[in-house]
This record gives structure tokens, C-alpha cells and sequence, in this order.
């Protein structure tokens, strides 16, 4: 097995790709690849880049996870008599508790509830007044395009204000052009052995040791997560196994 002359950066796309190229026994130099084992290995990465982004449930955990470095912040200028605004084209979902109405030098939260309550309130209440309700809805789906999302409003704005609020974004995938995954080195070997598990997978047609590996990583990840977004102060998403 021939390395390549110069290493790759650890925690970036080559030097993923050169992991599960060895993992999958097609060597680590990518000269050597042909162009369906390019493919295999780039498929795999994505693959396991996604399980790392949104991952699955830890024993004893009753959400999903949500990486503190996917939170992102959004503004949306409010025009008086319009209730309906496009989210971000990256928008993952809203951060409860994040909404917040801005006119002027005031500044309040906005309650995050369903559509069928806002539809309600606007049905019952049609005059334009500070909004005090928000609600996020999935667009109409093109099915040749990413699902879209936007929010609605109520009441319906009565002049021109901003609402801010923090949301997941998605992931971009990852390439030669996006090589540093999010949330940075302290989770390569997270998403390392979260793409040898996808490896796994794809030959054995099953979990096996390196999900397991993965399972003991995505812990460790999570807790540095929590350290990194809150200073230590509060903990939480992890069972107490004592």
C-alpha cells in the first residue's frame, strides 16, 4: 500500500477519503482509485458526514441532538400587512425558545406554536397589530428542488419589523471545494468512524465494531459539544448511567 506523496490535513475531505479507502482495501493513494471506487468513497463520506450531522439516539436520550455549532442566526424584516416569510434556503429548524420581535427599542419573544393555532388566529382576528404568535410550515414540496419552509405570522404585521431567531442549518455536502466539516477538529474522529461504520454497512449489510466505535465517539462528541456551547455550566441530552 502506497501512500500519497504529501498527507492530506487531518479532518478534512481527502483525508477522509483516504481513510475509507483504506478501510475499504482500495489503498490510500487516490491515483490508484478507479473512477466507481472515487464514487464508492465519496458516497460513503457523505453518508457518514449526514449520520454525524444529524445522529442517531444515544441509550436513554429522548430527542435527537443538535450540534451547537449548526446553530445559525436568521433576520427577517417584517412588511406591514404580510404574515408569510421564506426561511433560510439552509433552514434545518427553528431553536425553541430563539424568536424574537423587534420595533424599535423594544424587543419581546414571539410563542412558537403549530400552523392550525395561527390559522385559527388569523381567522379569528384579521387587523394588522404586532405580531405575538409563529408558527413554521414546510412549503408546497416541487419535487425537483430541496424542500423549502416558512414562517407565518399572527397577528399580521402592522408596520416594518424585524424578527430574529436562531435555527439548525443544514450541512453543505462535503468535496475537494468544502474540505472542514463543521464543528471543527474536535470532531473528525467522530465523523471518521461515523464513515467507517457507513463502510461497514455497505459491505457487511449490517452494523458491526465500527458502529459500536462510532456510538462511543458520538458520546464523547456530544459531551465536548455541550462543554464548548455552555461553558460546562449545564449538561444536557446525556443519561445518568450511574
Amino acid at each position: 500500500m502506497s501512500f500519497p506523496f504529501a498527507s492530506p490535513t487531518y479532518g478534512t475531505y481527502q483525508f477522509f477519503a483516504l481513510s475509507v479507502g483504506m478501510y475499504l482495501d482500495y489503498g490510500a493513494d487516490d491515483a490508484g482509485w478507479d473512477d466507481e471506487q472515487a464514487k464508492v468513497i465519496d458516497w460513503i463520506i457523505q453518508q457518514g458526514a449526514y449520520q454525524f450531522y444529524n445522529p442517531p439516539l444515544l441509550p436513554g436520550q429522548a430527542e435527537p441532538y443538535v450540534w451547537s455549532f449548526q446553530w445559525k442566526e436568521g433576520t427577517q424584516i417584517l412588511v406591514s400587512g404580510t404574515n408569510n416569510y421564506n426561511m433560510p434556503l439552509d433552514f434545518g429548524g427553528v431553536i425553541e425558545d430563539s424568536v424574537s420581535f423587534e420595533a424599535g427599542a423594544t424587543k419581546r419573544k414571539l410563542e412558537l406554536t403549530d400552523e392550525g393555532t395561527i390559522r385559527a388566529l388569523l381567522s379569528y382576528n384579521q387587523q394588522s397589530e404586532a405580531p405575538k404568535y409563529i408558527a413554521v410550515r414546510a412549503k408546497a414540496p416541487t419535487l425537483i428542488a430541496e424542500q423549502l419552509w416558512e414562517m407565518i405570522l399572527s397577528p399580521k404585521n402592522d408596520v416594518t419589523n424585524t424578527v430574529t431567531f436562531r435555527y439548525k442549518a443544514n450541512h453543505a455536502a462535503l468535496s475537494i471545494t468544502n474540505l472542514h466539516p463543521l464543528g471543527s477538529r474536535s470532531h473528525a474522529q467522530t465523523i471518521l468512524y461515523s464513515c467507517y461504520a457507513a463502510a461497514e454497512c455497505f459491505k457487511t449489510k449490517q452494523n458491526g465494531p465500527m458502529w459500536e466505535r462510532f456510538m462511543q465517539q458520538l458520546r464523547a462528541s456530544i459531551q465536548i459539544d455541550q462543554i464548548a456551547a455552555q461553558g460546562g455550566a449545564v449538561v444536557r441530552g446525556i443519561p445518568d448511567t450511574a
